[in-house]
């Protein structure tokens, strides 16, 4: 009995282990973008491994930052520093970022229970039987 709670507390501190292991590498390594272009993947990590990473990271400004601000904002000198404070991974990772949240938006509607995203042939079926229930 004492060998079986022994090795069930090691399976649960080996599991809570990983489970920060992979949380760390979600920080600070942009996994997202290869679970976004992955078949199969399960949309929460996808989400998850997004959502630690740019919660570690300053995110990239929308087209709706740069524009909303004023000719006089512009001009400033704090609007400029601002500009060029911008992180690494904001500038690198922008287009891939704005792409994750459009594939977010898409494939949410094709998430299956277990969290995969219906591969083309599953969402096929899904938008043949949506539009035979519309007649």
């Amino acid at each position: 009995m004492k060998h079986l709670l022994v090795v069930a507390f090691l399976c649960i501190a080996l599991n809570s282990g990983a489970q920060s292991i992979s949380d760390a590498y979600y920080k600070s390594n942009p996994v997202w973008i290869e679970l976004m272009n992955t078949p199969h993947v399960n949309y929460n990590e996808a989400l998850r491994a997004f959502e630690l990473y740019w919660g570690n990271h300053e995110k990239p400004a929308g087209e709706h930052d740069m524009m909303s601000a004023t000719e006089k904002e512009k001009a400033s000198k704090s609007f400029a520093r601002k500009k060029r404070q911008t992180s690494e991974a904001a500038v690198k990772y922008a287009v891939e970022y704005k792409q994750f949240m459009h594939w977010k938006e898409k494939m949410a509607p094709y998430v299956k229970p277990d969290g995969t995203v219906m591969d083309a042939n599953d969402r096929l079926q899904y938008w043949e039987t949506q539009q035979k229930n519309k007649r």
